[in-house]
């Protein structure tokens, strides 16, 4: 589809993360109406904030704290919990290409990715077509820049894969 063309011409609506994310009262809605927590809005606008208001997060955030396995104190949900880890792991990583899969699992380490920088890490010449690759597909990859030169994996994805890239090359 001429993705460009439509965009010029205000002939599409695009949704993007900034549209997909959770406010703080629709997590609120999820967390306490939907599932019976009773979170308060510290409680919940800390989740929400800290999961960037993924809303499979914050579902998988809701089983873990119903049955006990997320500490509501400070809210210790992270990218090596079981669910979003399966979730991860199943759902999202399983069903990319080899070499998709191989990208992010050697980029897992940057903080911030540019395409010369993975190039350097991952030793191939594609680095900055992956980025744009998987930006396109919407793979917890957020530009930071107006320009497609530098991005970051979402904070749970990353600290997902990076225990993924230890367990399997340790």
């Amino acid at each position: 589809m001429p993705l460009a063309r439509y965009r010029a011409r205000g002939e599409m609506q695009e949704l993007g993360i900034a549209e997909l994310r959770f406010r703080p009262e629709e997590a609120r809605a999820l967390l306490n109406e939907s599932t019976g927590l009773a979170m308060t809005s510290t409680e919940v606008e800390a989740l929400e904030e800290q999961l960037e208001g993924w809303a499979a997060g914050l579902q998988m955030a809701a089983i873990a704290l119903k049955r006990g396995l997320a500490v509501t104190d400070h809210l210790a949900v992270d990218g090596r919990q079981r669910f979003i880890t399966d979730y991860l792991r199943e759902e999202v990583v399983a069903n990319l290409a080899e070499d998709k899969r191989e990208f992010i699992l050697q980029t897992s380490i940057l903080e911030f990715l540019s395409g010369s920088l993975c190039e350097a890490i991952t030793e191939k010449k594609w680095g900055q077509a992956m980025l744009e690759a998987l930006e396109k597909e919407g793979l917890f990859l957020s530009p930071l820049d107006a320009r497609r030169e530098w991005y970051r994996y979402h904070p749970l994805f990353a600290e997902f894969l990076s225990e993924e890239l230890r367990r399997r090359d340790p």
